[in-house]
C-alpha cells in the first residue's frame, strides 16, 4: 500500500535557478548538491531531486512536465510570504468544498506547485450541509 510521497525527480536545464529557487523561496535544504544534480530535503523521508538535462524544454507557455503538491501547515501565511519573494500564483488560496484550501504556484521552468492544506471542518460543514439538504437535523 502506498504511505505517502518519497520524492520527485526534476529534470531541467537551469540546475542552479530550480536549486536556488527550491533552497531559498521554499526553504528546502540541499542534502547533496554536483555539478549535475542537486537532492534537497523536505522531511526525514521525503525528497525533491533535481537533475541537470540541457534538453529540457522550459517554454512556460505548454503544459508544466512536472506537477507536485506540499502539505502545509499555514496556507495563508506561506502566500503572502512567498509572494512578497517574487514567487507567481496562477491561484490564491482558495477553500475546496472536499476540505481543504489550496493555491497553486509554480517554479522557474514552469513546474506546477501546488500547496494544500487540511481543513477538516470544511469537510465536516460540507457533511452538515448535506445531511440537512436530505432532511436530517
Amino acid at each position: 500500500m502506498l504511505q505517502g510521497l518519497y520524492g520527485v525527480l526534476i529534470k531541467t536545464a537551469n540546475l542552479d535557478k530550480l536549486k536556488k529557487f527550491y533552497s531559498d523561496k521554499l526553504g528546502l535544504k540541499v542534502e547533496h548538491s554536483c555539478s549535475g544534480c542537486a537532492t534537497l530535503k523536505l522531511s526525514e523521508t521525503q525528497w525533491v531531486t533535481l537533475q541537470k538535462n540541457p534538453g529540457v524544454k522550459t517554454d512556460l507557455g505548454i503544459a508544466a512536465p512536472v506537477a507536485m503538491a506540499f502539505q502545509v501547515s499555514d496556507i495563508d501565511t506561506l502566500h503572502k510570504k512567498l509572494a512578497k519573494q517574487g514567487v507567481k500564483f496562477t491561484f490564491p488560496p482558495k477553500d475546496e468544498e472536499w476540505g481543504a484550501s489550496v493555491a497553486t504556484a509554480s517554479d522557474p521552468d514552469g513546474n506546477r506547485i501546488v500547496f494544500v492544506q487540511d481543513k477538516p471542518d470544511m469537510a465536516k460543514k460540507k457533511e452538515r450541509c448535506a445531511s440537512m439538504k436530505d432532511g436530517e437535523q
